[in-house]
């Protein structure tokens, strides 16, 4: 049995499984960048600077600290999508289900045989794919 609600809700999970893989591979990125830097960080502890390995280091700090704004710039967004849609999608799915469970009920008891394809007069391959 088809339901119109399949397509985009299959739809939303695809999109929810996109964020959550962006999610991730920014802050697998974002980690990379963190330890990079405390990697220079230690570095420059044991080193006894000249004005141009200072200004090396400098450099490379700088580098490392802008590349980390990009992908943090990039993961905000994405987490707050994260966040919201990984708390909100589990209740999602909850309501439907018990929509889906009263909603058969109903059609039983009162003998509704019908479907959503014979209603509006739509071909049953194109819902819920």
């Amino acid at each position: 049995m088809g339901h119109l609600y399949q397509r985009p809700y299959n739809d939303l999970r695809r999109t929810i499984s996109d964020v959550k893989r962006t999610y991730y591979n920014l802050k697998s990125e974002m980690s990379s960048a963190d330890k990079q830097i405390s990697e220079l960080y230690h570095e420059l502890e044991k080193t006894d600077l000249s004005f141009d390995l200072g200004y090396q280091y400098s450099v490379a700090l700088q580098n490392l600290l802008r590349k980390r704004r990009i992908i943090k710039d990039e993961f905000i967004p994405v987490e707050i999508m994260f966040r919201s849609l990984t708390k909100s999608f589990p209740d999602l799915k909850e309501q439907i289900r018990r929509n889906r469970e009263k909603s058969e009920e109903v059609r039983a008891s009162l003998n509704v045989t019908y479907e959503i394809t014979e209603i509006l007069n739509i071909k049953a391959e194109g819902i819920g794919q």
